[in-house]
């Protein structure tokens, strides 16, 4: 098969996200989605990995997640990624902001979701 790269197009990649949500008890549910991410210039990562610690995930999940499936809000409609859901998660979510960022970082290695 011949590797095929089309360089003067955004690149985007969908890839499987074990996110782990706390529950009471000590205890976490996993929960599988599918997010879609922007892969962005080595430059580029550089500087988002710069950002101070604080700050860090929020930068890189804001810039490189475009899209996601299997999420829904409290009545069980999907929940399409959008500015608002975007700050809400990077705000008030740390275990699924960290959960993106990972599975960023997991696509660009080519590593598949964590099994239990």
């Amino acid at each position: 098969m011949t590797l095929v790269l089309e360089i003067e197009k955004p690149q985007h990649l969908t890839w499987p996200v074990t996110a782990r949500r706390p529950v009471d008890g000590g205890r976490s549910e996993s929960h599988e989605i599918s997010v879609t991410y922007e892969l962005i210039a080595d430059d580029e990562l550089e500087q988002l990995l710069k950002v101070p610690a604080a700050q860090r995930d929020r930068a890189i999940a804001c810039r490189v997640v475009r899209d996601w499936s299997g999420v829904a809000d409290a009545d069980g409609n999907p929940l399409p990624w959008s500015a608002p859901v975007r700050d809400w998660v990077l705000g008030h979510a740390v275990w699924l902001r960290r959960a993106l960022v990972l599975g960023f970082f997991a696509a660009l290695a080519g590593e598949g979701p964590e099994k239990n």
